[in-house]
């Protein structure tokens, strides 16, 4: 996994990140102070914004609370992820604190 560069599509204080597949948290410097954890979703991936910022301006980068994001292939990236069990045949994890939604193209 490779730490991406270019900006991100999203940002949030809390997700909750569900898809057919989601990889293996991957530990990253993200600054020079910190670290963050980086994973992969893929397939029919549907990422719910369970957390704000209080001071979100009026662009579309931070989504309101509740707010549902869908796509195919999607990179997050935060302080902490947690992968929970799988709910049926889907995987799940939670990611807080500085959370980065970065959309896949598919290339």
């Amino acid at each position: 996994m490779r730490v991406s560069k270019r900006r991100h599509d999203y940002e949030a204080a809390s997700v909750e990140i569900e898809a057919d597949s989601i990889s293996k948290p991957v530990k990253f410097r993200r600054t020079s102070d910190h670290n963050a954890l980086q994973v992969d979703a893929g397939g029919d991936v549907r990422i719910k914004v369970r957390g704000q910022y209080p001071n979100k301006g009026t662009g579309v980068i931070r989504p309101e609370v509740g707010t549902e994001i869908r796509g195919e292939e999607f990179m997050v990236d935060a302080r902490k992820i947690v992968r929970q069990r799988p709910h049926g045949k889907r995987d799940v994890a939670t990611a807080s604190k500085f959370v980065r939604i970065f959309r896949r193209s598919r290339e």
